[in-house]
């Protein structure tokens, strides 16, 4: 519970930063989904086109009789709007007004901003569009994250969020990894590994010792940041720290991520995000939230999550 209050002070600092939106909006990568899926490490490359291909064939062409291919009939599914289970995907695809399934495009037609792949895990991330409270479009972040075993996906995360329509779904919660963040950091690379501390210890003492000085020592004076509910720049980074009172440095981080993963100049922390539930406000469930960072010359140069402009908690 001391993460995700965390958390939410985190998420309330963001929503806060509003007042002074500069943000750069979320664009597609230049290099293709298939360019993005090339690895040195053959298994990862084949693991982030078994993504590729599961949205291509399935997802987007929504060929549920492809899903076997792609899926464990087992998986776990942490999207709180869906069921565990391949049965409860095609379900869940395959309603009364789901469109029908149409021609398997050579190419996914999803625009992607970065995909990694690290260990038994892959992140991809796009661009979203949204609109603000006066019709106005922007755009954030949109992922899904998975774990793959034996060539199928055996669990998926994403951001979705339940609404007043939603109907009640068998899911299984997020919870954070049973490992502490330094643990999650370590990595055969230690280029990855030197990225994701630089993550953990940035969160220890900007995020949590509220130290303004740990600001050019984690990030570039060129940092773009892709966060609709921040202010542009190192703007809003200063906001956020600088909002409390300095205070003691943890040796360890609170953070208690339930993926933390890394590719080339990125690393990513996936974490539980706890919201009311619409229904019923006096209860709570949870799902996936996204902090995505890149990095160059041992400082954060961008910056996305899958936030809205307006509080949905």
């Amino acid at each position: 519970m001391k993460v995700l209050k965390t958390l939410l002070v985190f998420s309330i600092v963001v929503f806060v930063s509003a007042a002074l939106i500069a943000q750069t909006p979320v664009t597609p990568n230049a290099k293709s989904p298939e360019e993005l899926a090339k690895s040195s490490n053959k298994q990862l490359e084949a693991n982030k086109m078994l993504v590729l291909n599961l949205f291509r064939e399935v997802l987007e062409a929504r060929h549920m009789e492809l899903a076997d291919k792609y899926l464990a009939a087992d998986f776990i599914q942490h999207n709180p709007n869906a069921a565990n289970g391949l049965p409860a995907l095609k379900q869940f695809f395959s309603g009364p007004n789901a469109p029908p399934a149409k021609d398997i495009q050579p190419k996914i037609q999803r625009k992607v901003v970065a995909m990694l792949a690290e260990g038994d895990s892959v992140l991809i991330v796009s661009p979203r569009e949204v609109s603000d409270p006066k019709g106005q479009k922007y755009t954030t972040a949109a992922f899904d994250a998975y774990r793959i075993q034996g060539g199928k996906v055996v669990e998926h995360w994403d951001a979705a969020e339940r609404t007043a329509n939603s109907a009640a779904a068998a899911y299984t919660p997020v919870t954070p990894n049973t490992k502490p963040a330094e643990e999650l950091a370590k990595s055969a690379d230690k280029k990855l590994e030197a990225n994701k501390m630089l993550i953990v210890n940035m969160w220890r003492e900007s995020i949590e010792g509220h130290q303004p000085e740990s600001i050019n020592k984690y990030f570039a004076s060129n940092f773009v940041q892709h966060a609709p509910a921040m202010a542009g720049g190192l703007e809003g980074i200063k906001n956020m720290v600088t909002r409390a009172k300095p205070g003691p440095v943890p040796t360890k981080t609170a953070l208690k991520p339930t993926m933390l993963i890394a590719e080339g100049d990125y690393v990513a922390a996936l974490f539980p995000r706890e919201y009311k539930d619409p229904k019923d406000p006096s209860k709570k469930y949870t799902t996936t939230g996204l902090e995505l960072y890149r990095i160059e010359n041992g400082k954060i140069v961008e910056h996305w999550d899958e936030h809205e402009k307006a509080a949905t908690s």
